[in-house]
């Protein structure tokens, strides 16, 4: 479900911006906006190693 090896989004900006969110609102009550986040997300991958960003709202998705 991701592009890149399964780790490297723990390292990147946006994955430390993403865990420290999900902390906050858990752990500290922070109203940040966590509640608007989708619940999954795919990176689907196209030819030429471009992949395109998909939320779902449920995992196993359901239409599948």
């Amino acid at each position: 479900m991701h592009g890149q090896e399964h780790w490297t989004q723990f390292y990147t900006d946006y994955g430390l911006d993403l865990q420290r969110r999900f902390f906050d609102h858990f752990l500290k009550g922070e109203d940040n906006g966590w509640d608007k986040q989708p619940k999954v997300q795919l990176q689907v991958r196209h030819p030429g190693e471009r992949f395109e960003l998909r939320c779902e709202d449920n995992w196993p998705i359901p239409r599948t």
